[in-house]
């Protein structure tokens, strides 16, 4: 039968079967015939191959290492897959063709930063130097400020609460006196109250004992 690139195929390979998709169709030098198929293995049976898709210094396809495989035509079946297979088939793929990060610009990038840091920690240092230390800073006229500015807040306070005239002082001090006359004969009262009920119990007392 014949196969294309990327069809979906299951390979008999030393008494094992092994899935995986066509990635190379045609003769190859390590080999006589023109009937040789290359396959990338997938799924369960990545790692379980021969090469990476290069045979004796000639590259036929790329793969992962152990993960290629060549074959006789005759050793390959097409093998259909489910909806859910072909999705995980696709994202496999997928991830393996993503290229690789390489440590080499990271190191690049590395280089730059250490120089970045150390020539901010120096500036940082310098004007670190610079700017003077909080003891010799004088704060003695600010200190001084603020408490007159407390001062003249209270005093302000004070001056809003007290009456404006003389007469309105003694107004304010003859209602004070009244009300706290007003409370003393109030309480007055209570005592006198309570001291007529303390002698109506005594009485009633006497009269159940008698």
């Amino acid at each position: 039968s014949t196969f294309r690139v990327n069809d979906p195929v299951t390979v008999s390979r030393e008494s094992k079967q092994l899935d995986g998709i066509v990635a190379y169709v045609g003769p190859v030098k390590f080999a006589d015939g023109n009937d040789w198929v290359g396959v990338r293995l997938t799924g369960s049976s990545v790692g379980l191959g021969k090469n990476d898709g290069t045979v004796q210094g000639e590259q036929y396809f790329s793969c992962g290492p152990n993960c290629g495989v060549f074959v006789r035509n005759s050793n390959v079946k097409q093998r259909s897959l489910s909806r859910l297979e072909e999705l995980r088939l696709k994202r496999e793929l997928t991830l393996s063709m993503r290229p690789k990060s390489s440590k080499s610009p990271a190191t690049r990038i590395k280089t730059p930063q250490r120089e970045t840091i150390t020539k901010s920690s120096n500036s940082a240092s310098v004007k670190k130097d610079r700017i003077p230390s909080s003891s010799k800073i004088p704060r003695v006229s600010s200190a001084k400020s603020r408490l007159d500015e407390l001062r003249e807040r209270r005093e302000s306070q004070a001056n809003r609460s007290r009456p404006a005239t003389p007469v309105a002082r003694n107004l304010a001090t003859a209602d004070y006196d009244k009300q706290e006359q007003q409370q003393a004969e109030d309480i007055r009262k209570e005592k006198e109250l309570l001291q007529n009920q303390l002698k109506e119990m005594e009485k009633e007392k006497i009269k159940l004992q008698s």
